[in-house]
């Protein structure tokens, strides 16, 4: 999965930059609240980074 970011650029070369600009704001949105779920859900014991 770490080649994903290489593929999508290339695809979105040829996209407006407004599209492109909104798909980055919006994955880096959705990263930041899945830490701040994964923090919430760790200092409960409910998670744990390690398997």
């Amino acid at each position: 999965m770490n080649f994903m970011p290489l593929v999508f650029m290339f695809f979105f070369l040829w996209f407006p930059s407004g599209l492109v600009l909104y798909w980055l704001v919006s994955n880096l949105i959705t990263i930041a609240q899945q830490q701040l779920i994964y923090r919430g859900l760790e200092k409960k014991g409910l998670h744990s980074r390690k398997k």
